[in-house]
């Protein structure tokens, strides 16, 4: 067999084991060891150990653990249900209101660690109690909190975005700049899915219909006090990367304090719950870095078996108009992106695609935010579905996988109707770029 007939071999039995039930991260990690023995004997052994290093000391994923700690912290002394019943206060009345709600939130959060794991298990932990206490649909609820989740791969400061700049040749800044308008619109777009969604089946997100017998001034003021503080802390630590002040992983320090701070200043924290902050944070982010272990070992057995070639070879026997050629690659962008780790992506098919993006006369910061997003999408996307792997680790067991997999549908066409969108009108990515740079 050769290593290239063992690569698609290999691919396709790890398919076939994660939709008949398997764990992602231990069907990717033991099936491409098993392939990589074959093939090359012990030095597989080391070469498997070079890549679980490679994850666990790789910078974002620091951030990850520390991210996550902060959203149990908040979670397990209650400051994210003070956070979250305030902005539902001013919202409860409305169908969807809580689904709003964690959309705006998990934007803001996505802002703060550039990480979709993260945000997605953080808001997890944060909105998905409150809305099923509220009997919120299952699948709205999933695929509310996954979509949102996954704003922090477009929204700045997205670490894809800044692992795919340099790769790229493309200004960091710049990118992040392309990076607002998109992510606020499709921001924009859920919100108004979710609310027409329950607007016309009110069943999906019924509106609590809550009297309040407090004055208008004393509603604010509990409101102040509940909302103003974590937003604060969340807009700080977003605002400490944006602005250059700190780095993902000093921010998310200083993020992790704030949680403490607040829950001191709430009068929350208790030993008892700190050290259930502690275990959920353990056990979370655990199960984030095996995934990313067993996608990164994939990954690399991958490459070995000349993975990498048969894919460059392939756009080169493509004899289409240059718009079909785009679609091709983000179509190979959202395929492998439900089975590869987001830095394997990066590394494998970018400095393949710069040469076929500027022979094509495309802008490359307008491809660097397509790619972002098509990103995006395949990590809601069966059978890999990171986003929904990743949720399933804090979901309570009634929550099946085929009800978030539903959930997701919705969102997965309208993230794929505004790729179209992208395509057809670029200056929705080029404009804010286009004034940064005139000035």
């Amino acid at each position: 067999m050769s290593v290239e007939i063992a690569a698609i071999v290999m691919f396709v039995i790890v398919i076939a084991l994660i939709m008949i039930g398997n764990h992602v991260a231990w069907a990717m990690g033991s099936v491409s060891l098993l392939f990589g023995l074959f093939l090359f004997g012990e030095s597989a052994l080391y070469q498997a150990a070079l890549s679980v290093y490679g994850v666990v000391v790789t910078y974002p994923f620091v951030a990850v653990s520390l991210f996550v700690l902060m959203g149990t912290l908040l979670q397990q002394t209650g400051v994210a249900d003070k956070l979250f019943e305030s902005v539902h206060m001013l919202t409860a009345n409305i169908k969807g209101g809580l689904a709003l709600a964690t959309v705006i939130i998990a934007a803001i959060f996505g802002a703060c660690t550039g990480i979709a794991g993260a945000s997605v298990v953080t808001i997890g932990l944060l909105a998905m109690p409150s809305m099923l206490k509220a009997r919120y649909n299952r699948g709205l609820v999933a695929g509310t909190i996954c979509a949102g989740g996954g704003l922090g791969v477009i929204i700045p400061p997205s670490i894809v975005a800044i692992l795919y700049g340099p790769n790229a040749g493309v200004s960091i800044a710049a990118l992040f700049t392309a990076c607002i308008v998109p992510g606020v619109l499709l921001t924009i777009l859920y919100l108004g899915y979710i609310y027409l969604r329950c607007r016309i089946n009110p069943e999906m997100g019924p509106p609590l219909n809550v009297e309040n017998k407090m004055s208008k001034a004393v509603l604010l003021r509990q409101v102040a006090i509940n909302l103003i503080p974590p937003i604060v802390l969340i807009l700080g630590v977003m605002g400490s990367i944006m602005f250059g002040i700190a780095a993902p992983t000093e921010a998310a320090s200083v993020g992790v304090l704030g949680s403490l701070a607040l829950a001191l200043f709430y009068k929350k924290l208790s030993w008892k719950n700190f050290k259930l902050a502690i275990l959920d944070s353990t056990r979370i982010t655990a199960m984030v870095i095996f995934i990313a272990v067993g996608a990164k070992i994939f990954t690399t057995f991958f490459l070995n078996m000349e993975g990498g070639a048969l894919i460059q070879e392939a756009f080169g026997a493509l004899k289409v108009n240059p718009l079909m050629t785009l679609i091709a690659m983000l179509l190979l962008n959202f395929i492998l992106g439900m089975v590869f780790d987001w830095i394997g992506i990066i590394f494998i098919l970018v400095p393949l695609y710069v040469p076929i993006i500027a022979s094509l006369g495309f802008d490359p910061l307008w491809f660097g935010v397509l790619f972002c997003v098509v990103l995006q999408i395949s990590y809601m996307t069966p059978p890999f579905a990171y986003s929904i792997f990743y949720l399933r680790g804090v979901a309570p067991p009634e929550m099946t996988l085929n009800e978030m997999y539903r959930g997701g549908i919705p969102f997965v066409i309208i993230q794929t109707m505004f790729v179209i969108l992208l395509i057809i009108f670029p200056q929705i990515v080029l404009w804010l770029p286009s004034l940064s740079l005139a000035k």
